[in-house]
């Protein structure tokens, strides 16, 4: 039901007064200022206020109206567990370059802060030692700041703002070859909703989808596959398994966290994904925790390129569309070799043959419990 406007108002007012009394003028009603237009008009703008109250209030009271810390209360009055994901950094890794090499050893400190031409500022993580006759050093960084703005492009990286005691006055220069990583603004709204649209319509639990949609909402879980467990002639057999990727093994990947960080994150997620699977699992029916197993997958791509094009800059873009692509994949799911092709077909500034994508030379199925993850190191994109 629409609520009624001033002006509906003001003429349920006028109306009234005329009906009661039927010598007063309706002009002098309207008439902005008379002591008649006053003494309807001011009962109306009082009304119009509560109404406005009152609409505020109904859409607070439903999920799919209610904005910022009115839906979290909403939300969170029947999942207390059910919060709002918050912003996070993104993470990638940058490559100091040194001509000359390095005539003198130096430390690449942990916190050293990089950035942008736009501003964005990073922070490189751990201590590197960069030893003498060294010509490139690859480190991990983060963002300083959480959220989507966070995020840089392939060779977006190139401003050293610390000064690294030791390290050469010259001839030094860094900038990072893929895009980072990560990056997430605070969760929306909508966003939030459907989430917990989800929750509710999976409350049956002791389902697939629900174990899955129950731990994909735990801080830290990138992606889920849930599976039942069968015999040879297609029976389960009595327990289900979670094939899980985290955000701290996709860091560790790239060297992003430290060995003992990353222990101490996984073990943790254990055990939070434990507990919640009590709640959600069905009474006698095991499930089986795995963290995807990381294969590193190796890429190479030999281009051609449009007359005058830049062919760094094409392959920077092939470079961190194809990471982009393999790092998304799900536990157990296959890379496919067109996949590979059609990024190539459809970067700008290349002449596409078909015949680009050296490795791998057909498609990539990983075994059962298996993610497979690349990184720099591991694609090379030239000509």
């Amino acid at each position: 039901m629409d609520l009624p406007s001033f002006s509906t108002l003001f003429r349920i007012g006028k109306t009234e007064a005329l009906v009661r009394n039927p010598r007063l003028s309706p002009e002098e009603i309207e008439r902005d200022g008379s002591d008649l237009n006053i003494l309807v008009a001011a009962p109306a703008a009082m009304a119009d206020e509560c109404i406005a109250q009152i609409a505020s209030v109904r859409k607070d009271l439903y999920v799919g109206t209610a904005e910022g810390d009115a839906l979290d209360r909403l939300i969170t009055d029947r999942y207390p567990d059910l919060i709002r994901k918050q912003a996070a950094p993104s993470y990638g890794y940058v490559t100091f370059s040194f001509s000359p090499a390095v005539s003198g050893a130096f430390s690449i400190t942990d916190g050293a802060i990089l950035s942008t031409a736009d501003g964005v500022q990073f922070l490189t993580v751990g201590n590197t030692a960069v030893a003498v006759g060294t010509t490139s050093k690859t480190v991990p960084v983060r963002s300083m700041l959480a959220g989507y703005s966070q995020k840089a492009s392939a060779g977006k990286i190139n401003n050293l703002i610390t000064t690294l005691v030791g390290a050469p006055a010259s001839g030094m220069t860094v900038t990072n070859a893929s895009a980072t990583f990560g990056g997430e603004d605070q969760e929306k709204d909508g966003d939030y909703a459907i989430r917990y649209t989800r929750r509710y319509l999976a409350a049956r639990r002791a389902t697939i989808g629900a174990i899955e949609q129950a731990i994909l909402e735990i801080p830290g879980i990138v992606k889920c596959t849930v599976f039942e467990n069968l015999d040879t002639l297609g029976r389960p057999i009595g327990y289900v398994q979670a094939v899980i990727a985290d955000s701290y093994t996709e860091q560790f990947v790239t060297t992003a966290i430290t060995p003992a960080a990353y222990a101490s994150q996984l073990a943790n997620l254990q055990v939070q994904i434990e507990s919640l699977l009590r709640e959600w699992r069905a009474a006698g029916v095991g499930v089986a925790i795995q963290f995807g197993q990381v294969v590193l997958q190796s890429c190479r791509i030999l281009l051609s390129y449009v007359a005058g094009a830049d062919q760094a800059a094409v392959n920077n873009v092939v470079l961190s569309r194809v990471n982009q692509h393999i790092n998304n994949l799900r536990p157990g799911e296959a890379l496919v070799l067109q996949d590979l092709k059609d990024i190539v077909r459809t970067t700008s500034g290349v002449v596409y043959t078909g015949n680009e994508v050296i490795t791998p030379i057909g498609d990539v199925v990983p075994l059962p419990g298996q993610m497979l993850r690349t990184s720099p190191t591991f694609t090379t994109v030239g000509s």
